[in-house]
């Protein structure tokens, strides 16, 4: 069974840490950036990820361009948003890039673990 590799994006510190001993529980590669530029970079060279969750605002790249060139490169990775910022519109311009799921910040870790199951299958 390969192990899954995940991305996670967010300009803060704690919800970056947070994330990843959700995901780590499961096992595969963590890939956690607080820096956007970053993951816009990586994913732009072609770096493959199984699984996106990032943040909408944030700066220099935001989660819309992030999201959207996921899709250019990475059509088929499932995107997950966590945003504090998540109004009807916003909800439905995600969607419309491909976004599969979001979540509101504060979130809680059984809506979390609820997302990851579904896209990465049970904990190790």
């Amino acid at each position: 069974m390969v192990m899954p590799k995940v991305l996670l994006v967010d300009d803060d510190a704690a919800i970056i840490e947070t994330l990843q001993c959700l995901v780590s529980v499961r096992g595969g590669e963590v890939v956690a950036l607080t820096d956007s530029q970053e993951a816009a970079d990586r994913i732009q060279a072609g770096e493959q990820f199984d699984l996106m969750l990032t943040d909408l605002r944030m700066k220099p790249v935001d989660g819309i361009q992030l999201i959207t060139l996921a899709r250019e490169k990475l059509p088929d990775m499932p995107v997950i948003v966590v945003s504090a910022y998540l109004d009807d519109k916003t909800i439905e311009h995600i969607q419309e890039l491909g976004c599969r799921a979001y979540l509101d910040k504060p979130f809680s870790v059984d809506d979390v673990n609820s997302l990851l199951q579904m896209y990465l299958g049970p904990a190790a």
